[in-house]
């Protein structure tokens, strides 16, 4: 198999490159190739990279292509007619869409739409209106995957536990800001900035945000993609409002490396998230700005230990359950059934179709 990566630097997705490398390790593939087109295309450009990548197929002889999030690179149909007629059979291509797309708040680029066309099937971290776009655009194949976290960026809180003794306080909050107070055509902006607002505006709330663009009290600057579970767990809970609030089974890419980073988590509640755990695993999915900042100041209003405890579950659920090691298994059962029995049954039985 070959797997494409959207990586600019050698480094930026080191847990996908594992997670299939730890496949071929284990006798579950026979080969596992890697390529990431935007590296090659830095001192070959992008026919150059193409080529480079058609000839691994070749050499390799690559039954199965697995692509993750393709961004932008301008692939072309001539390309897939030519990577179809390289090996005596054509491969079979499994497209990982990590993005959230809607028609007018975030159209999809000619990219995206080719590889949705020419994909086998598409694993997508949203369905229902998602499902929708994808298949309106030529996706024959579409289905819910979970957003997962990088067990190599995260290794080190997914190999301990949080603290459960210790004096925290803050409300964590990692995400950008895209708008202004009164619109945004990026769905669920304007309610992120509410539940920010709001939070700013209660001093009782001590508020620890971090991203682009906000203003105001408890703001803390950018912070690296690796560092997020360490500064989640730094924090006493986790806060989010998602983008695309209405897609059905969607989950952000916050909520695994949060969940796993040993915090009680609010955020939104999405159609069809009954795959998702509840309370019990420290949770909270609500379905309004105001229900999660009410939610927020609940959990602030019990007793610390207990909070901390609800913490202790969540990341109990996350580990070794949604990481991108359990993500490749589930992508490459589309080929190999096998590989699904390997899978923890909650959640990968349990999503939505």
């Amino acid at each position: 198999m070959l797997l494409l990566t959207n990586e600019h630097a050698d480094g930026d997705h080191p847990g996908h490159r594992d997670a299939f490398a730890r496949l071929l390790k284990d006798g579950s593939v026979q080969d596992v190739a890697w390529a990431a087109p935007n590296m090659i295309a830095t001192t070959k450009g992008v026919s150059g990279a193409l080529h480079e990548v058609l000839e691994v197929v070749r050499g390799r002889r690559s039954n199965v292509i697995v692509q993750m999030t393709t961004h932008d690179f301008p692939v072309t149909k001539d390309w897939f007619d030519a990577v179809a007629s390289s090996t005596p059979s054509p491969p079979v291509l499994l497209a990982w869409e990590g993005d959230a797309w809607s028609r007018w708040g975030k159209p999809i680029n000619p990219t995206t739409e080719l590889w949705w066309r020419r994909a086998d099937a598409v694993f997508s971290v949203a369905i229902g209106a998602q499902r929708n776009l994808i298949q309106r655009h030529g996706g024959r194949d579409v289905r819910l995957v979970v957003n997962t976290y990088d067990h190599i960026r995260h290794q080190r809180e997914e190999a301990t536990e949080p603290d459960t003794s210790g004096d925290y306080r803050d409300v964590v909050m990692i995400a950008n800001w895209w708008g202004n107070r009164f619109y945004s055509r990026l769905p669920g902006a304007r309610q992120r900035g509410q539940l920010v607002r709001r939070i700013q505006k209660d001093t009782s709330i001590p508020l620890a945000l971090y991203g682009l663009n906000w203003t105001g009290r408890g703001v803390r600057g950018t912070i690296p993609a690796e560092e997020q579970a360490a500064v989640a767990r730094a924090g006493l809970i986790t806060a989010n409002w998602d983008h695309f609030p209405r897609h059905a089974g969607f989950s952000s890419n916050r909520l695994s490396v949060q969940l796993l980073a040993g915090r009680p988590h609010v955020t939104t509640l999405h159609p069809s998230s009954d795959w998702l755990p509840g309370p019990e695993a420290g949770l909270f999915l609500e379905p309004t700005v105001e229900d999660a900042f009410l939610r927020i100041r609940e959990l602030l209003a019990r007793p610390k230990e207990e909070v901390l405890e609800l913490g202790l579950s969540a990341h109990r659920w996350a580990r070794h359950r949604i990481s991108d090691r359990e993500l490749a298994l589930y992508m490459l059962g589309a080929v190999d059934e096998r590989l699904l029995r390997r899978l923890p049954g909650d959640p990968w039985s349990r999503l939505p179709s």
